[in-house]
């Protein structure tokens, strides 16, 4: 019986434990999803596991969905239909054109190298009037709460996976718009009290005792999350919406 609450509770709001990372990104991407309208072709560029093509499937039940990544993932396998497919494809060779409704990139840019030319091909492969949603770190905007040090191994992963250049959001306003995009929404994301949550839940998920505390403190963390999302104090990673 404790076990079938402790699973029960592990499995539902408020106490679900998640990354505070990905749980920024989705509350984000759900606040300002409705900005795009109703799409009927979507691209996830970078999509990784699939876990935002497997939200706007549910969300957008009419559209066709493509989710490119560079490297296969398993769990592509078992949620591809006709209306959801997933391909192994380099962004550096995406060459269509007046293809989609939306395009979505969500953290996946600052991997790449010369990811301007990225954004080129985006505003290729969108129609006329459709929406680009782009999300992507800004590490120099970033002004650690807690000592630096203690995020020395995520800074060293950082280091080493985020090759592509990153912009602050007024630069990143001007590249698109000089390459033909309308910005109609921009803010930063991660500000004070995003960037508190991702360090102490970060902080909490290094160790086997902090990970029971880590279990317990989540509904705090979401709130901060929600929080940064009403609140936003300071700079911090960039989120843009623009149309061709």
């Amino acid at each position: 019986m404790v076990e079938k609450i402790k699973n029960f509770i592990l499995s539902h709001e408020p106490f679900r434990p998640i990354h505070m990372g990905p749980w920024l990104r989705i509350v984000y991407f759900k606040k300002n999803l409705k900005k795009a309208g109703r799409p009927g072709a979507i691209l996830d560029a970078g999509c990784g596991r699939g876990f935002y093509s497997f939200y706007l499937a549910g969300v957008f039940p009419d559209a066709a969905i493509a989710g490119y990544d560079i490297k296969r993932q398993k769990e592509w396998e078992k949620n591809s239909n006709s209306r959801l497919i997933f391909k192994e494809k380099d962004l550096n060779l995406l060459d269509e054109q007046d293809s989609y409704d939306l395009i979505i990139s969500i953290d996946s840019l600052e991997h790449i190298p010369g990811n301007r030319r990225i954004m080129e091909k985006f505003y290729k492969a969108l129609k006329d009037g459709g929406h680009l949603y782009l999300a992507i770190p800004c590490e120099d905007n970033e002004r650690y709460i807690f000592p630096k040090g203690w995020f020395k191994k995520f800074d060293e992963w950082a280091e080493e996976e985020h090759t592509g250049e990153q912009y602050d959001l007024p630069r990143l306003e001007e590249i698109l718009e000089s390459i033909g995009f309308k910005v109609g929404y921009s803010r930063y994301t991660f500000t004070f009290f995003g960037h508190l949550a991702w360090e102490i839940e970060t902080l909490l998920h290094g160790s086997g005792a902090g990970r029971k505390i880590n279990v317990l403190a989540m509904p705090l963390l979401k709130i901060l999350a929600f929080f940064d999302v009403i609140f936003p104090i300071g700079k911090g990673n960039d989120l843009i919406i623009a149309r061709k």
